[in-house]
């Protein structure tokens, strides 16, 4: 007999306390593999889908009129939605409300929907709050920004009356390092930036608990309903390295675009210069992916951009309810004399998605010298 929702939820919740209790209790490398068959248990929630899949219904974003490089890249990302995206925005006041009402389209605007909680405790950086499954968001066990935990209370009340179900998950993740894609045989896989478990390591340690890598990839199978996690570095030496800048999250490297296939920055060295420190890093990164199972689009970049955190991946993927086509909607970055034109990386990294078969939005992007773009400030 199928369990209710209710019960579902429940049973998942005490599944994943199992889990840690396995590990709590001293287990061992070998106790720690049995967490395997305690998250396998209702897997069926939540529902996997990655974003390349999901057809863009909604979009949250988080309006902070203090940052107005930030703001002026939401109006146009706004502007660039399809014409049935309903758009959520947690703002501060009124006076929000009443500044996107005259800096948008009658027909942006009236999609619409603003929550002003009692709490303005925000980042526009909305995508590192949680990691969405449409309705179901999953809340990492705290936030932690700049080494202070951020308790994201706003946030909470904003997801709350958006619809969102909320549920936290024994993994402390930034949404932006945390990645659902098929590979190449159809596995539901969860590409996890390194830092997602030295940083729940760290939470297991205050406990006085070590957790290997191991234990790790097993509880955040059953967190996010996967059949295989893979934890991802920049480091060929094997075992996890720590990431570091400008490469501190995964959607800064690669976004998933359809099963077993990514589209990942890819840097082109000079002949008889070697390999940059970034450029081995990029391709570190693509060794694992395809090691992994996944194939690889190549977008250009270089040095230059990579330090920047220009990153042309750091996109948002779906597919048009109405037509079917799968789109980007890709950020471009000002030229020499900061002038956004459609040349040089910003042309070849469109190009390059349009070979792949997808349709191409452009945004200009006024956010990537604070280390991130559209994807970072953009949540399902």
């Amino acid at each position: 007999m199928a369990a209710p929702a209710a019960g579902k939820h429940v049973c998942r919740t005490l599944c994943l306390f199992a889990a840690l209790l396995c590990v709590l209790m001293g287990a061992s490398e070998a106790g720690q593999g049995r967490l395997s068959t305690l998250a396998a248990l209702d897997r069926e929630e939540p529902e996997f889908t990655p974003e390349y899949e999901d057809e863009l219904e909604q979009v949250a974003l988080f309006i902070d009129r203090s940052d107005m490089e930030a703001v002026s890249t939401q109006i146009d990302l706004m502007r660039a939605l399809p014409d049935y995206t309903q758009i959520l925005v947690l703002v501060e006041s009124d006076d929000d409300v009443e500044f996107l009402r005259r800096n948008l389209p009658l027909e942006v605007y009236s999609r619409v929907r603003s929550v002003q909680p009692e709490e303005a405790d925000y980042r526009v950086w909305a995508r590192d709050y949680c990691a969405g499954y449409g309705r179901i968001k999953l809340l990492p066990w705290w936030c932690v920004y700049g080494g202070k935990v951020d308790m994201a209370r706003g946030v909470r009340t904003f997801l709350r009356r958006t619809g969102s179900e909320l549920r936290r998950i024994p993994v402390l993740f930034d949404g932006g390092n945390v990645l659902l894609a098929r590979d190449n045989s159809g596995e539901n896989v969860l590409l996890a930036g390194a830092d997602t478990y030295f940083r729940t390591a760290d939470f297991f340690a205050s406990l006085n608990v070590r957790l290997s890598e191991r234990g790790f990839t097993e509880i955040a199978k059953g967190a996010f309903g996967v059949d295989r996690v893979v934890v991802l570095d920049a480091d060929n030496g094997g075992g996890a390295a720590q990431q570091q800048f400008p490469l501190l999250h995964l959607d800064q490297i690669m976004l998933p675009v359809a099963d077993g296939l990514l589209a990942m920055e890819c840097m082109e060295c000079s002949s008889g210069a070697g390999t940059s420190e970034l450029g081995a890093a990029l391709a570190a990164y693509r060794n694992a992916v395809e090691e992994a199972g996944f194939s690889v689009i190549e977008l250009p970049t270089d040095e230059e951009h990579v330090a920047n955190t220009q990153s042309y991946v750091n996109a948002i993927v779906y597919t048009d309810r109405t037509s079917g086509q799968r789109c980007v909607i890709m950020p471009i970055f000002p030229c020499e004399n900061g002038q956004y034109r459609m040349e040089g990386l910003n042309l070849a990294n469109m190009q390059a998605f349009e070979a792949a078969g997808l349709a191409v939005t452009v945004v200009r992007d006024a956010l990537h010298h604070q280390g991130g773009s559209l994807h970072c400030i953009s949540l399902r």
